[in-house]
């Protein structure tokens, strides 16, 4: 039986392993000539199409119907609009998506496995379902995201601007959120087993339910956090500033080996 990852192990063993979850889904291919000529005859609607080859230069994404197209060989992604874009299903997997700006786009269920997404803008976009596995986020700009059940294992998020993301039951299993701004986000009954979240803002988080067993969360603060029920074991908790009326217990396993948890007084 498959778990929430999609694999019959627990846990993926790799990155790489994130790659071979799903089989492509047939979409009609339009060339470079059929799509513009289509445009100016005022179609907008190009969902579950494939857009290989075709020039989005000047193209204002969020006129379009794009829902489950392929666009990961389009030309000029980089002067396409995205901001407000309704892109839901649509495959960006192992794209170059840099500083590109995805500020309130509908982004749910869209695949963006592996994709580079440093300095992108996803400010108020909706995540939900979405694939992010392996992807990088660093330094993006993610305020008031929604992620909720979005998978993003083993993806980047290093200094990323997080304030107010929704990451409910999102698998962030070996993510990097190290040195981020996630205060006042959500990550009820969310995955962060072997997360790297050292020197994170979690302050006013809520972390209910939350799985983190082996994560780091060396120097991050945990001030004003809900952590009710989380599971906190085996967990890097050097310097972590805690919620007021929790503290740390430490006990020593097997040989040398420290597991720690937290209670609420």
């Amino acid at each position: 039986m498959k778990n929430l990852f999609g694999f019959n192990n627990d846990v993926p063993s790799s990155p790489s392993q994130l790659f071979d979850r799903f089989s492509p889904k047939s979409k009609i291919g339009m060339t470079n000539v059929q799509f513009h000529d289509a445009y100016k005859r005022g179609r907008r609607d190009f969902c579950k199409t494939t857009l290989d080859g075709v020039d989005l230069q000047g193209i204002q994404l969020r006129e379009l119907q794009l829902r489950y197209t392929d666009l990961r060989f389009a030309r000029n992604l980089n002067l396409a609009d995205f901001t407000e874009a309704d892109l839901m299903g649509v495959d960006l997997s192992g794209t170059h998506l840099s500083g590109f700006n995805f500020s309130s786009a509908v982004l749910c269920d869209a695949n963006l496995r592996g994709a580079n997404l440093e300095g992108a803008n996803l400010k108020n976009a909706q995540c939900a379902g979405a694939d992010f596995n392996a992807t990088t986020l660093t330094n993006a700009i993610l305020d008031g995201a929604n992620f909720t059940e979005a998978q993003m294992n083993w993806a980047s998020l290093h200094g990323a601007d997080g304030l107010g993301c929704n990451f409910t039951m999102a698998s962030l299993h070996g993510a990097n959120l190290s040195q981020g701004d996630w205060e006042r986000s959500n990550f009820c009954k969310a995955v962060l087993c072997d997360a790297n979240l050292t020197w994170a803002n979690l302050s006013q988080t809520n972390l209910s339910e939350t799985r983190l067993k082996n994560a780091n969360l060396s120097w991050a603060d945990l001030d004003g956090s809900n952590i009710a029920q989380a599971l906190i074991r085996n967990t890097a908790l050097t310097g972590v500033r805690l919620p007021l009326g929790t503290y740390l217990i430490r006990r020593r396993i097997g040989f040398g080996n420290r597991g720690n948890s937290l209670r609420s007084i």
